[in-house]
């Protein structure tokens, strides 16, 4: 079992902080419409970010989990309190079975990342209603299919700028210094 360095667990609270700042004032300030976006922008980004440069097995597990519990009282799903620990929990244990499985098939983390998050985001709205009312999710009613294809649309298209972005800064000698500052370059 890998020991995690200081610095990483800094970055971590520190990153998941930031991010938590940035849903709760769109929560707040922003029209739900648009705050839905943000809110998934956001989570796809974390959920990148720790697959990347923590690189740790239960690391986007552990990264869901922390970030519900900063937003335990921001409804971004539907959810508060311990329904939204157990909700973020769900999905990041579908998140490490799907990662697993894709695993087996490719070595591309991009790849596995990117249909793991999809998978994942996408199966959000699905998890929270459930919460929420287990007899109406059974029915799939029309608003919440809506918003499932929606969240799929907008992971996809969220993952796809973060790949492309990272494809371009992954080696860049910033990165390369932060990955070795925080003690995780060597990992795959």
């Amino acid at each position: 079992m890998q020991k995690i360095s200081l610095h990483e667990l800094f970055f971590s609270f520190f990153f998941i902080s930031v991010l938590s700042i940035i849903v709760l004032l769109s929560e707040r300030f922003i029209a739900p419409n648009i705050s839905i976006f943000i809110f998934i922008f956001a989570i796809v980004f974390g959920m990148h970010i720790f697959s990347y440069i923590i690189k740790r097995k239960a690391g986007v597990f552990s990264f869901l989990v922390v970030y519900s519990i900063f937003t335990i009282s921001v409804p971004e799903i539907g959810l508060v309190g311990f329904e939204k620990i157990v909700a973020f929990a769900i999905a990041g244990v579908i998140f490490e079975l799907v990662f697993r499985i894709i695993a087996s098939f490719t070595t591309s983390r991009s790849s596995m990342t990117f249909i793991s998050t999809v998978i994942t985001v996408t199966l959000l709205p699905l998890i929270s209603s459930y919460f929420l009312s287990a007899e109406l999710t059974r029915t799939l009613p029309l608003r919440l299919l809506n918003l499932v294809a929606l969240t799929f649309i907008v992971t996809i298209i969220s993952s796809a700028i973060f790949i492309v972005v990272w494809y371009y800064v992954k080696n860049t000698k910033s990165l390369l210094k932060f990955e070795s500052f925080l003690g995780v370059l060597e990992r795959k």
